[in-house]
């Protein structure tokens, strides 16, 4: 009988998973702090355009990372499912036969 133990895989990816939470959580964090300060001219200007607006900028490249975590975490999950699936497969046929 073939055995394999997905749970590692699983692991891993809910390792990914919540380290693309963190990141979410961390670049609304320093969203809700950057909205909340009482910081005005041409410096304040700057630093709120770098950090929240556009693609380049800080916030942007943060949520595309948290998305890309739980895009990993995901993708590894379901690679364990497709094991799962085909030591069932392999257990199965061997029965058959």
């Amino acid at each position: 009988m073939a055995q394999f133990d997905t749970g590692p895989i699983r692991d891993f990816a809910a390792e990914w998973i919540q380290y693309g939470d963190g990141l979410y959580e961390l670049a609304q964090s320093m969203k809700d702090q950057m909205d909340g300060m009482q910081w005005s001219g041409k410096a304040a200007v700057a630093a709120r355009e770098g950090f929240g607006s556009g693609e380049q900028s800080v916030r942007s490249s943060m949520l595309a990372a948290a998305d890309i975590a739980w895009k990993t975490g995901e993708a590894l999950n379901i690679y364990a499912d497709e094991v799962d699936k085909a030591v069932k497969e392999i257990n199965k046929q061997r029965l058959v036969a």
